[in-house]
């Protein structure tokens, strides 16, 4: 009788890293499916709140973090610059149609960096996670 050869998953690197980076790849398309639908649906204005500043504060915060890996902190602050747009023309009381443009340029802003933060996940995993045959 013939064996069948196995697969087993190896991973180089700790379990909870990898499930860390296992999420944010999953947050990561979320949030990019979800700003692609506000986009080709034409819902781009959505008013400015504490989350919103959070997030600007974070994103750059993140983007600190991530000394070494120029795709992520790219994509951060993308994220940030385009939240602190939106943040200034809601706060500068702006009108109505840059408040628009600003809301159009955080969400495009947004999906780019929810795309750039997904290849870099990918990449890591790529790069982690391995499927060898068994015999």
């Amino acid at each position: 009788m013939e064996e069948q050869s196995k697969r087993e998953v190896v991973i180089n690197s700790d379990w909870i890293t990898t499930l860390g980076v296992a999420l944010i790849l999953m947050f990561s398309f979320l949030c990019a499916a979800s700003d692609f639908r506000h986009i080709t649906r034409g819902k781009f204005a959505a008013p400015v709140s504490f989350g919103t500043l959070f997030l600007a504060v974070y994103a750059f915060v993140l983007a600190y973090w991530s000394v070494g890996r120029r795709l992520l902190r790219g994509g951060f602050i993308l994220l940030g610059v385009g939240e602190s747009i939106r943040i200034g023309a809601f706060y500068l009381h702006a009108s109505d149609h840059v408040q628009y443009l600003a809301a159009v340029n955080a969400l495009v802003l947004g999906m780019i960096t929810w795309t750039t933060i997904f290849i870099y996940a990918v990449q890591w995993l790529r790069g982690v996670v391995q499927i060898r045959n068994r015999q």
